[in-house]
């Protein structure tokens, strides 16, 4: 009888009712249904629908950031939010100025510097040991601070 090879694709293999559980947990035509009600349930779905399912309501926190804290999105007095002429410029990218803004006040130059420098790296390779100090704040998911 031949012997068989097993090849380990995956190194810590769950079972698979913990692939399951974690699927559906992540999968937003799941989760928003059983887990959103009323006007929050609205608000995720039409983020899910008119993202194309580029953009999953559960991780939407560094958008919210970047848009409040660099003024594309404010509230009116109503508490409405509206965007800004500074959003809508930023949103049909007609005044890349608004980027690079962005980019300088998020220290993006320097992050693209430093790993040029010093290549591809561990994130915990470029935090506060490193030459230009970065914090955990330069360095988070999407390179944009989580408040």
């Amino acid at each position: 009888m031949a012997e068989t090879k097993l090849i380990r694709q995956t190194p810590y293999i769950p079972l698979y009712s913990q692939a399951r559980s974690f699927l559906g947990i992540l999968d937003p035509e799941m989760w928003i249904p059983e887990r959103l009600g009323g006007s929050e349930r609205e608000l995720a779905e039409r983020i899910w629908r008119e993202s194309k399912q580029n953009l999953n309501p559960r991780y939407i926190r560094g958008c919210w950031d970047l848009a409040t804290k660099h003024d594309l999105l404010v509230r009116n007095q109503a508490d409405i939010l509206t965007m800004t002429e500074r959003g809508r410029r930023f949103l049909d990218e007609i005044d890349r100025g608004v980027s690079v803004q962005i980019d300088t006040v998020e220290g993006i130059l320097e992050i693209l510097c430093t790993v040029a420098e010093k290549g591809p790296g561990r994130r915990s390779e470029f935090l506060d040991g490193s030459p230009v100090g970065f914090s955990k704040r330069h360095l988070s998911v999407g390179l944009y601070p989580s408040h």
